[in-house]
């Protein structure tokens, strides 16, 4: 009975790892895939943008947030 157990929560555990995808994955996403910042790519976005569009300047803040608790 343990020997069964064990193996559904080895076999479980692997499933939910499978769900991860980097953020520039260019293949088809599944439905509730989490897109996750594995290769570290999100600092150097991270700062004050400054752009230009019809003679108006416009300042942007990027922050990186690492974690989202939605209820």
């Amino acid at each position: 009975m343990k020997n069964i157990f064990l193996l559904l929560i080895i076999i479980a555990s692997i499933g939910c790892k499978a769900q991860t995808y980097p953020l520039r994955t260019f293949t088809e996403i599944p439905e509730n895939s989490y897109l996750k910042d594995t290769n570290n790519e999100l600092p150097s976005y991270e700062g004050i943008w400054k752009g230009v569009w019809n003679n108006k300047t416009i300042y942007v803040t990027l922050k990186k947030i690492k974690e989202i608790l939605l209820i």
